[in-house]
């Protein structure tokens, strides 16, 4: 097993791979500071889907969300509809 890097002077991140016998890359390393921000990424990632199901829950519970999305000609036609009867 060696170490493989790959990176240039465009490139902010050095990628360095575990490399196996048959020369494929097993692992990858990264340093600390960048293993935290992405854990970081990956936790508020978890929190925005966490509270998008949770305002899903809430509007269906209180009826503000609909069963399913209506198209413009749909409303159109609906609207049109009501300003007739009226």
């Amino acid at each position: 097993m060696g170490i493989e890097s790959r990176g240039g002077q465009m490139s902010a991140l050095r990628e360095q791979y575990v490399v196996g016998i048959k020369g494929r890359k097993t692992a990858l390393i990264l340093s600390r500071k960048r293993y935290g921000r992405l854990m970081e990424d990956l936790h508020d990632l978890a929190v925005v889907a966490e509270r998008r199901k949770e305002m899903k829950r809430r509007l269906k519970k209180d009826g503000s969300l609909s069963a399913r999305v209506v198209t413009r000609r749909e409303r159109r036609v609906y609207e049109e509809g009501n300003e007739k009867s009226t």
